[in-house]
């Protein structure tokens, strides 16, 4: 059987369906994994948001450097699946070391707690080093499989965009799949380590099927120069343009999904299930996006530039859309509630978390901006091959720069944009940004540069951000924060650790009270009664105590009446 070019398929589509479906299965273990460390990280360098974000970038820049390493190594090889089947077995057993080592942490991190200290400085610098020492192994080698797949499946440049679509799609769709199955269900039944068996034995069954299909492929050929494919593909030397501007639209995806989580996190329950909807239905997202461009747009071989222009605008429009829907978060949440009682019964919303509505909420807000941003990955890939010969190294250093991207957008959303521009003021900036890629990509290329007709859809759509934005007013999204029944907000912060506010109340019982919000969740208050219970707290353990109390340990200060009735004990 030949392909659109007349090449011979010899892989048959039997052994291409079972090594997307083991891909999917790969993207599962690799995201059930992800979750586990990251928890377990969190006893060694703590839950604040340096921590995290030192801990995410780690993972993150393994994985670019995994696929940059991976993508060279495959250009090399005859037998790229037998290669990645090894790959999978190999981070079975890394895994399961990694998982072992973070269960046992309480053994080994006694001589470094001095250096972890807050005040420590050594403190930033050692957990840099710990989370690269413990992460590099096996994200490298979860980085490096897409490339050695994207090789064995690719024959020719015509069928690129199609199969980077289906891996890339399928892989994110197992992604979501471990997301949701490790904080729904494996956590809860068969706690860190059983769930790390689940991904060991998901990788050990993948690697032994990719061996399987491996033994009955044939060996590659050496890639021999085609007729040129009619396509609007960037000239070569503006190529190294797109990338750039692909590894920039990485940035702003992230930092989207970092500030909408964000503010998602004051419309949520305080469930522990909120992070693996949202996280869920973003990986959703991207999956259609990435069959979209699989199936309607990749045969369009003479649009492909045009389409990957139009998809920075789009995403733009659609997060504006979004802007808007997140202001009516808590109106929308009112209105599916009661649709939602009356279709699920009471035992399956419990099992889904118990907050359906919120989940729905997320598919309203974010489904629509996420499936642009999946189409943007296979659109590139394609665009930026020039030989065949060297697609491994062009796929690997792709993905490595859109990764780093994405690092880059995490760490400016949690430290830069959120504390100094706000939710809102962030959300707008991103929005420009994508017309700024829109703009970039078209001036960039000749092929765009003459076309009237796409300049009119940037104009247009740039001047329905622009007034939808000025309708919305710059203090829309702060409303929702700030939407406290019976209360004056005296102040209101968005900081790198979340959002903070203080409320007033005035009662004709209690008189005058404040209250400390965090993440719309009401964390402690003033009130005449709460005040009884909470030095109640500090004094009952003292009177209790059968000798004399030297030191004492109060866990969240809250207002600090606790702290305070300790402080006040005389022995």
């Amino acid at each position: 059987m030949r392909n659109r070019d007349g090449v011979l398929d010899t892989i048959g589509l039997k052994n291409r369906v079972l090594v997307t479906a083991i891909f999917l299965a790969s993207g599962a273990a690799s995201l059930i994994l992800q979750v586990l460390w990251f928890k377990q990280l969190q006893f060694v360098l703590g839950s604040a948001t340096v921590s995290v974000s030192v801990t995410v970038a780690s993972f993150f820049f393994g994985l670019s450097l995994g696929s940059a390493l991976g993508g060279r190594i495959a250009d090399t090889v005859s037998r790229p699946l037998k290669i990645y089947g090894f790959l999978e077995l190999a981070l079975a057993v890394v895994s399961l070391a990694v998982t072992a080592f973070l269960s046992h942490w309480s053994t080994w991190v006694g001589w470094l707690s001095p250096m972890l200290d807050l005040e420590s400085p050594f403190r930033l610098p050692l957990m840099v080093t710990l989370s690269l020492a413990i992460l590099s192994l096996p994200t490298m080698l979860m980085g490096a499989t897409l490339p050695f797949l994207v090789k064995f499946l690719t024959r020719t440049q015509t069928d690129l965009a199609n199969r980077i679509g289906l891996l890339y799609g399928f892989n994110t769709l197992g992604a979501a799949i471990g997301t949701l199955v490790v904080g729904f269900v494996l956590m809860g039944l068969w706690g860190i380590t059983g769930s790390s068996l689940v991904a060991a034995a998901l990788y050990i069954c993948v690697g032994g099927v990719a061996l399987l299909v491996a033994r009955s492929a044939s060996p590659l050929s050496p890639v021999t120069a085609t007729a040129p494919v009619q396509t609007a593909a960037p000239e070569q030397g503006r190529t190294s343009i797109l990338i750039a501007i692909f590894a920039c639209s990485g940035f702003v995806s992230i930092a989207y999904e970092v500030v909408w989580f964000r503010f998602l996190t004051n419309v949520s329950t305080s469930s522990v299930y909120a992070f693996s909807g949202m996280l869920g239905v973003y990986l959703l997202g991207l999956v259609i996006g990435a069959l979209i461009c699989a199936r309607p747009l990749a045969p369009r071989k003479d649009q492909l530039l045009r389409y990957f222009a139009v998809t920075q605008l789009l995403i733009a429009v659609a997060a504006t859309l979004t802007v808007a829907i997140l202001g009516k978060a808590r109106v929308v949440g009112a209105v599916l509630s009661p649709i939602v009682s009356s279709l699920l019964p009471v035992p399956v919303q419990e099992l889904l978390g118990g907050d359906v509505s919120f989940f729905l909420i997320c598919a309203v807000a974010l489904l629509l901006p996420t499936t642009l941003i999946g189409i943007s990955f296979p659109l590139a890939s394609e665009l930026t091959v020039m030989q065949m010969s060297a697609l491994g190294r062009r796929i690997g250093s792709l993905y490595a720069l859109n990764t780093i991207g994405g690092v880059l957008g995490s760490l400016a959303a949690g430290f830069l944009l959120i504390p100094y521009l706000g939710s809102q003021g962030a959300l707008t900036a991103l929005i420009v940004l994508n017309v700024l890629l829109f703009a970039a990509t078209t001036l960039s290329q000749p092929g765009l540069l003459r076309e009237g007709s796409l300049w009119r859809q940037g104009a247009i759509a740039a001047s329905v951000i622009a007034v939808a934005l000025l309708l919305l007013t710059p203090h829309y999204l702060e409303r929702v924060l700030t939407a406290i029944e019976g209360a004056d907000v005296l102040e209101l912060r968005e900081t790198r650790q979340a959002t903070f506010a203080v409320v007033e109340y005035r009662e004709k019982a209690a008189g005058t009270y404040q209250q400390l919000v965090v993440n719309s969740k009401s964390y402690a208050n003033n009130r005449p009664e709460g005040r009884r219970y909470m030095a109640a707290m500090g004094h009952y353990p003292i009177l209790l105590h059968p000798g004399p109390v030297e030191t004492a340990v109060v866990i969240c200060i809250g207002t600090g009446t606790t702290v305070g009735a300790v402080s006040t004990t005389r022995n």
